[in-house]
């Protein structure tokens, strides 16, 4: 088409073609080869031979005829070279993804087999931990309308040997989830109303009257807080200054100073409840011992009849679980998890979205997020991805546990949701990997050029040119690798989307949610990636194949011309132009791209 463009254009110079002028034949010529390339660039994979030597082989046994001959066998060649290329990488990408996601069993634990994101799960005893946690989500559920989300954050609290506040009214079933906590556990179970008048004995245990006989100041501490396992607090910012030094410590070190011994406190988990906020900051220690808090507001107004049938007694859920039904030995079940934890890493693309969600609270809504907390949140992401068998923390992770860690004021919560659902999904980083690209295809355009397409010196190349052309090669596997690995978290994070609905401590609705809105997004982006990926490897397949010289240059012209000639985003307003509107607002290179993507689209719209 260059060469047919080149004739006319000699034609115009002398006067031929009917008297036409020299820029109305151009004009004609540049269409023809634009409508050429075209259909090269659809039709390109069709017709390819089975190799890349056989497709060299037929371009190089070629004998120069004529010009215009040379160059249409020439063009074939190339067009040959590169299907052969593009149907290679294609095999080779889908075959790895398709294996890939066999391998995506179900959340086998215990025997070092894929977990939803690709991971190999703890060797850790797990087996039966998940099953079993599940089982004591519904006993504990049992009885009680719209409690389920406080039910998983309280048992999440609790396999994390953290705290949690719930702030709501009274009479909205705070005490009961403690108490039921403690009974289904096997748990000694501890539970104080506190006011300002509360004594130090109330909680701590009275002085032993034995031990003053002996000029010794300890506290009887058996059935206490002290010795219990799960303890519930309500109105706990009442307590008084008297008991705040030491309940701060017994919270945070688990210890209890008794007179001159410190003795360990087997304190699990601590739920709190209170009617509001701290209003002192003298109370902001204690607040931020609670590392889950959680709003409990009373039911809504379709679920009344629910809870009214329960008074009446024609529930069948209306009786509460008996105690010790179905216990759990929840200790054995930390230490398991605890053991698992060293396995068990947080990735850097979660650790880059708790960076940011932290600056976005501190920066946007001068929310201070303290390093203590920062940390203790992402124990609990471990603990989360532990309970599931896995070996690394995912996006649903953050989604089911940053919601109930990062905020002060309750109102603060559906911002950090809102936040979440907007990044969640791993970014493609379409436009970094593009420039590479580019700028890579540009370099090994040059190279190839003053190689005459050879990688090596058996054409005369200088020894300096052959470097330059072989080190790109390294340069594209190294941007394969990262493209490669932006596919792979986009895959792991599909994968996990499919299975949100099995998350332990996610809202069902929550779980629908994501793989409603987040999945499109995410195909979306591996779209993206796929496209840029399969152009690399194309590139280093070009660069690393058994091709003749000739053909793999014009392979690298070939991708190189593609890449920069990427249809720009036009809007609808500017593909409803007419041909000469649109020869008007653009310039000639633009005009030709315009009129690709004018044809794209009445295709699409006719299909």
């Amino acid at each position: 088409a260059r060469r047919q463009g080149e004739g006319r254009m000699l034609q115009a110079k002398k006067g031929s073609k009917g008297g036409r002028g020299m820029i109305e034949v151009l004009d004609e010529a540049l269409e023809e080869y634009d409508d050429d390339d075209e259909e090269e660039d659809d039709d390109f994979t069709s017709g390819s031979p089975k190799s890349l030597s056989s497709a060299g082989e037929k371009w190089s046994s070629r004998e120069d005829s004529e010009e215009d001959g040379a160059g249409g066998e020439y063009a074939r060649a190339v067009s040959e070279a590169l299907a052969v290329i593009t149907s290679e990488i294609t095999s080779e990408i889908t075959s790895a993804v398709t294996s890939e996601t066999l391998s995506l069993p179900d959340a086998t634990v215990g025997r070092g087999e894929a977990g939803p994101s690709g991971e190999m799960a703890p060797e850790a005893g797990l087996s039966g931990v998940r099953g079993a946690l599940k089982k004591v989500l519904a006993n504990l559920a049992e009885g009680l309308v719209s409690r389920e989300p406080e039910v998983r954050v309280l048992l999440l609290a609790a396999l994390s040997r953290e705290h949690l506040l719930l702030l709501g009214p009274p009479g909205t079933a705070k005490s009961v989830l403690g108490s039921r906590l403690a009974s289904l556990c096997a748990g000694r179970f501890f539970s104080r109303l506190l006011t300002r008048f509360t004594t130090p004995e109330e909680l701590f245990g009275p002085l032993s009257l034995a031990a003053l006989e002996n000029d010794e100041y300890l506290r009887k501490t058996e059935g206490y807080l002290p010795t219990s396992e799960v303890a519930f607090l309500d109105e706990v910012f009442k307590a008084n200054s008297a008991i705040l030094n030491t309940l701060l410590t017994l919270l945070n070190e688990r210890v209890f100073d008794n007179g001159p011994e410190r003795q360990k406190a087997p304190l699990l988990v601590c739920v709190a409840a209170s009617n509001e906020r701290p209003d002192t900051e003298e109370l902001d220690a204690l607040y931020d011992r609670f590392l889950f808090r959680r709003e409990v507001l009373p039911v809504r107004d379709d679920q009344v009849m629910e809870l009214l049938e329960m008074v009446s007694g024609t529930a069948a859920s209306a009786k509460p679980p008996p105690a010790q039904a179905g216990a759990l030995d929840i200790n054995r079940v930390v230490q398991q998890i605890e053991a698992a934890m060293p396995s068990v890493r947080l990735p850097r693309e979660q650790q880059v979205l708790l960076r940011r969600l932290r600056a976005e609270m501190r920066d946007s809504h001068q929310v201070l997020v303290p390093d203590r907390r920062l940390v203790k949140t992402a124990h609990a992401l471990r603990v989360s991805a532990a309970s599931h068998a896995r070996s690394a923390v995912n996006a649903l992770d953050l989604l089911a546990v940053l919601p109930d860690t990062f905020w002060v004021n309750p109102e603060e919560r559906g911002i950090i949701r809102a936040w979440l659902w907007e990044n969640l999904v791993p970014e493609a980083e379409e436009g970094p990997a593009r420039l590479l690209l580019r700028s890579l295809l540009t370099r090994a355009l040059e190279a190839l050029r003053a190689t005459a397409g050879e990688m090596d010196d058996r054409g005369g190349a200088k020894e300096v040119d052959v470097r330059r052309a072989a080190s790109l090669v390294s340069e594209a596997g190294a941007l394969r690798a990262a493209v490669t690995e932006r596919r792979d978290a986009l895959r792991g994070h599909i994968a996990d989307l499919e299975r949100a609905g099995e998350h332990l401590w996610l809202d069902p609705t929550d779980a629908v949610a994501a793989q409603q809105a987040l999945r499109p997004v995410a195909e979306e982006r591996l779209a993206m990636v796929m496209r840029t990926l399969t152009e690399v490897a194309s590139l280093e397949k070009a660069l690393e194949g058994g091709l003749e010289g000739a053909v793999r240059l014009g392979v690298v012209e070939r991708l190189e011309e593609r890449a920069r000639n990427e249809d720009p985003p036009f809007e609808e307003r500017e593909l409803a132009m007419t041909m000469r509107e649109a020869k008007a607002a653009f310039d000639v290179e633009k005009f030709r791209l315009w009129k690709r993507a004018k044809k794209r689209s009445e295709k699409y719209e006719g299909a």
